[in-house]
């Protein structure tokens, strides 16, 4: 997905690394605190993900992690669209309902 955004897009200025992350790092340790942004797909729970991620990321750099589809849990969910300013298109967010 990521190499072809990065080809779609034509993002020279892209590096996309893949693989386990704990082996990237032992292979090439100037990955260590150099990205802006690391993303992960599918791959496990954020809160095991994040001290993993941490090591790849620049100071103030940016986490997004995704999983697979899954039912929305039993929970009570706003929808919100948001307005992507300067152009047509929106965002939609499921936003977790405040309990009255």
């Amino acid at each position: 997905f990521l190499l072809a955004a990065q080809r779609d897009l034509a993002l020279t200025n892209v590096v996309v690394k893949e693989g386990r992350a704990e082996v990237l790092l032992e292979q090439e340790p100037d990955l260590g605190a150099s990205f802006d942004i690391v993303v992960a797909r599918s791959v496990g729970p954020a809160a095991t993900l994040l001290p993993l991620a941490h090591k790849y990321l620049k100071v103030g750099g940016l986490f997004v992690v995704s999983g697979p589809p899954n039912p929305l849990p039993q929970e009570s969910f706003e929808v919100v669209r948001v307005a992507m300013p300067g152009t047509r298109k929106s965002r939609v967010f499921l936003k977790a309902a405040k309990e009255s």
